[in-house]
């Protein structure tokens, strides 16, 4: 699995396995994130009588010292998941990122003189940057949180499935057609892709001719 990582996203291997703690770190964070809610729903069967289902006047009712701690011991442990969160997903990644960009650079300095010539230089750095930093954002930003998203998504299901079908089927419907619609807007995403990397490349066209016209 590790080598798989290394070739399909050209990581190292300390970079592969800081990509699978980023994605342990983002579904425990997913799944943390459901405390509020469950905090809130005890809550409310606190609130509701015990005809309607709830705990109130019952010896499994609570004080306001309980939910204040509560509150605080969930305030707490967010504070900390997304802590460990920030260091794998982004620190980690930006350390990655740095090795990368040596290694690249030290690749193109063994290149001859001739391999440049042949290149229009614009487009060289243009390209290579950009893939530097689109690996860098996709790296920090969704990968990490795309595998944890379905991880964390399965766990969730199952759990409401357990807990109630229909209330499950409610909120998890979405979940199919969001998959669909990302699939079919492929050529979509595609073409705006390619529009935009023709822009960027302009662009450095331009930037470029405007230097080698400045007189010195």
């Amino acid at each position: 699995m590790i080598k798989k990582l290394m070739k399909k996203y050209a990581l190292s291997r300390k970079g592969a396995y800081d990509l699978i703690k980023s994605v342990a770190a983002c579904v425990v964070n997913d799944i943390a994130m459901m405390l509020p809610a469950a905090l809130f729903y005890f809550l409310i069967m606190q609130l509701l009588p015990e005809s309607a289902g709830g705990t109130a006047g019952t010896n499994q009712y609570r004080g306001p010292l309980f939910w204040i701690c509560a509150i605080v011991a969930v305030f707490a442990v967010l504070y900390a998941v997304n802590r460990i969160k920030y260091d794998c997903q982004f620190l980690n990644t930006y350390k990655e990122s740095a090795v990368r960009r040596m290694s690249l650079a030290e690749k193109l300095r063994e290149l001859p003189l001739s391999f440049f010539g042949r290149k229009d230089l614009s487009d060289l750095t243009t390209t290579i940057m950009g893939d530097c930093t689109r690996l860098e954002q996709a790296f920090s930003h969704w990968i990490p949180t795309f595998f944890a998203s379905i991880i964390s998504t399965l766990i969730i299901a199952v759990c409401l499935f357990f807990f109630n079908v229909k209330l499950a089927a409610a909120s998890l419907w979405v979940v199919p057609v969001a998959l669909l619609i990302v699939f079919f807007s492929r050529r979509v995403q595609h073409w705006a892709g390619r529009k935009k990397m023709a822009a960027d490349i302009a662009c450095a066209d331009g930037i470029q001719e405007c230097l080698e016209t400045v007189r010195v």
